[in-house]
């Protein structure tokens, strides 16, 4: 079933998107959705229609597997039903119609949302459900076969005609009432118990208390219901076979899309149509442009002895100023009176016109809700847009782009230096300009020089399409940082390793002092990919930086960049500690307890006891501590040997060795 025009839509035709909410945030209270449901041997189909469309809208975005245009169906196993698939009488079916909240809106409270599922024959009560963020209404049904309907022939209206000066009536009475009647329960979108008036200039749908204006033509729009066994046909064009009539005269317009319908609309035009008034051939506006750093301006002119005139009483949400509007296409929002142009952007001027008494629009019928045109419209010379357009009203579109300076764009991502790599290397940057991403190719050509060797190379990034002028960033080329590991650490010697680096001709290793933030040479122009620094003390921490040196193209000895963040750090074994054992008597008994006591370790965190097995020559742990005593408890008369380990900040142990073990005898 087919919905009016409303003057939005016309506004996002021009724009080539989806409307713009308000920035409040409002809950979305009513959810309809609207589908003619097969019947058995009909194949399943997708076209489905949610209102309030400037609320909600089909979530065609939605990519999930039996997913097409945001609806899926499915069989009484909830698996998937295949395109193509027809319908079997009987069998239960599932349509699943996936619906996103628009900008400004949102689905606050899913159970509390009302939610309808039309099939154009009776109206289900649904639920909103949700599933991690994604919303939809489900419809469950069981197939039946097409029953035999006897089509409508005729229905004959009766009311009261507009009257300049005077107020829509919505009392509209059926002089067969036996095979259709009005749907009074119908109030939404302009309509008032059914019925609908419309002002075919703006496109605007009618209040209870506007006045008709003598010389505007009107539409009035009849919802209406197919008694039981009726229905309205339609012929292949799409056309209302039945006989159309308000107060006996007035022929009636009823489209549809399938070849009846229970539920249909029934319009009616009042007043001048375009066959009785000259044909408006040319459409040439004037007015101010954009200019990066200026306000905008609404100052938009028509030739005096023009057949058409700016309808400056569209003034919407701030958007619109005197019929006329701003948007910026890039972030797809209206620029407000108060906001500045920026250079970049691309913006286009909207412009709401209506015909003058006694002209038209040159304006092709489509149907009963759209029209199309070939007259090119120009504004200040230059070829623009009709976004919408009716016999009586026109909206207007014209863009233009401002041009920016490429040297003010903004580079993130590039870096003062890149490795040698023994091929030419390239920044990996992204630029931005006003806050607008900006691309390779599209907006800016990149041209390197002496990217290649080692040195100083370039960059000069030249404008094109919207932008112009250029700009040369430098950087280095120098050998990579090496990859630095710590492959060994003993109580006094650290052990570190770096993979070769492309280009280099050797290598200077430094010890880094934390303390005083000084760096001291080891080890100056190797070649080799390791060293052991000797004589470290037990338990202490130590930081490492390796720089490759490689040659440029004038001769000159390159270096790798290097920060503190580069340094690798290493820390030593802790030294074995000192064990002394003894026994202790436990409690007041006679029984007596093996006692271990050792000496602080050097940055040891813990400390892990160990009893030996001289026969099978192993360790097994008894405790861990980070004291420097233990009472093990009673043992049995014999001799016991014992170790304790330290271990470092890194989790490592002071080595196993036989050397270090404390004899304890228990008699």
């Amino acid at each position: 079933m087919k919905k009016v025009i409303s003057l939005l839509l016309c506004v996002v035709m021009l724009l080539g998107i989806v409307p713009i909410a308000a920035n409040a945030t409002e809950e979305v209270e009513f959810v309809r959705v609207e589908m003619q449901v097969p019947y058995a041997g009909e194949e399943i189909h997708y076209n489905v229609s949610v209102y309030p469309s400037d609320e909600c809208e089909l979530d065609t975005y939605y990519s999930s597997e039996g997913v097409v245009n945001g609806v899926k169906w499915m069989d009484e196993d909830f698996m998937n039903v295949p395109l193509g698939t027809e319908l079997e009488a009987g069998k239960r079916y599932t349509i699943r119609v996936y619906v996103r909240a628009k900008r400004g809106y949102i689905f606050s409270e899913t159970y509390s949302t009302t939610t309808h599922f039309d099939d154009f024959e009776t109206n289900h009560r649904g639920i909103l459900r949700e599933d991690d963020g994604i919303y939809y209404v489900e419809y469950n049904f069981t197939c039946t076969e097409r029953p035999q309907m006897q089509l409508i022939d005729r229905i004959d209206f009766t009311g009261a005609a507009p009257v300049a000066g005077g107020v829509p009536n919505y009392n509209v009475s059926l002089a067969n009432a036996m095979q259709c009647d009005i749907d009074t329960s119908y109030n939404t979108y302009g309509f008032n118990n059914g019925v609908r008036w419309q002002n075919m200039n703006s496109l605007e749908f009618m209040n209870p208390t506007d006045k008709f204006v003598s010389g505007v033509p009107y539409r009035m729009s009849i919802m209406m219901i197919a008694e039981q066994g009726y229905a309205m046909g339609f012929d292949a064009s799409g056309k209302a076979t039945a006989t159309l009539t308000f107060n006996g005269n007035i022929n009636g317009s009823c489209d549809g899309e399938n070849a009846w319908a229970k539920a249909f609309m029934v319009s009616f035009d009042f007043g001048a149509r375009q066959d009785e008034e000259k044909v408006i051939e040319s459409v040439a506006l004037t007015g101010p442009v954009a200019k990066a750093g200026q306000k905008p301006s609404y100052n938009v002119t028509v030739p005096a002895d023009a057949p058409y005139y700016v309808n400056q009483a569209i003034n919407d949400d701030g958007y619109y100023v005197n019929g006329v509007a701003w948007f910026r296409v890039e972030d797809l929002s209206f620029v407000m009176p108060n906001e500045t142009f920026k250079a970049g952007y691309t913006y286009r001027v909207l412009v709401h016109l209506n015909s003058a008494p006694g002209y038209v629009f040159p304006a092709n019928y489509i149907d009963e809700d759209y029209y199309d045109t070939d007259l090119i419209p120009t504004y200040n010379g230059s070829n623009g847009w009709f976004g919408g357009i009716n016999p009586y009203a026109a909206h207007f579109g014209w863009q233009t782009t401002l041009t920016g300076n490429i040297a003010d764009a903004k580079a993130t991502g590039f870096k003062s230096s890149l490795p040698y790599t023994g091929k030419a290397v390239k920044q990996n940057m992204k630029l931005t300009f006003n806050g607008l991403g900006i691309f390779e190719g599209e907006d800016y050509t990149a041209t390197y020089k002496n990217n290649i060797k080692m040195g100083t190379a370039s960059v000069t990034i030249k404008g094109i399409g919207r932008y112009t002028g250029s700009v040369t960033l430098k950087f280095k080329i120098e050998p990579a940082k090496p990859k630095v590991t710590v492959s060994k650490v003993t109580a006094d010697s650290v052990t570190i390793k770096w993979a070769k680096v492309t280009g280099a001709k050797y290598y200077n290793v430094y010890e880094y002092d934390a303390k005083t933030k000084k760096y001291t040479g080891i080890l100056y122009k190797t070649t080799g990919t390791s060293v052991t620094h000797k004589k470290r003390a037990g338990g202490t921490a130590y930081y490492y930086l390796v720089r490759a040196y490689g040659i440029d193209s004038s001769g000159k000895i390159v270096a790798s960049p290097y920060t503190v963040k580069d340094c690798v750090k290493a820390i030593t074994l802790c030294k074995a500690p000192s064990v002394s054992g003894k026994l202790y008597r436990i409690g007041k008994t006679g029984n007596k307890g093996i006692y271990l006591d050792w000496v602080t370790c050097k940055g040891a965190k813990y400390y892990r006891v160990y009893r030996y097995n001289t026969k099978t020559k192993k360790y097994t742990t008894l405790l861990t501590t980070t004291a420097t005593d233990a009472k093990l408890g009673q043992y049995k008369k014999g001799t016991y040997y014992f170790l304790v380990r330290a271990f470092n900040a890194n989790g490592a142990g002071s080595a196993y060795s036989t050397k270090n073990l404390v004899k304890v005898v228990v008699k």
